[in-house]
């Protein structure tokens, strides 16, 4: 068994203007690979705007809000 010290992957967003569904889908797709491996998931500094599309998208539902 691997030991790592890795226990985040965080994506800092608040640079980040806007996201289209293609984004929300990467988002998706690295979520579930992180969980995969026993690791949390964060997203930094999001905008006001950044934080209503993944809500409305119901993004923020697979992952706490903790971590957003």
């Amino acid at each position: 068994m691997e030991v790592t010290s890795l226990h985040y992957v965080v994506i800092d967003i608040g640079i980040v203007g806007n996201i289209d569904t293609s984004g929300i889908t990467m988002l998706e797709d690295v979520q579930k690979n992180v969980d995969r491996k026993g690791l949390k998931f964060v997203i930094a500094n999001p905008r006001s705007k950044m934080i209503k599309k993944l809500t409305k998208s119901k993004f923020t539902k697979k992952v706490s809000t903790e971590w957003l």
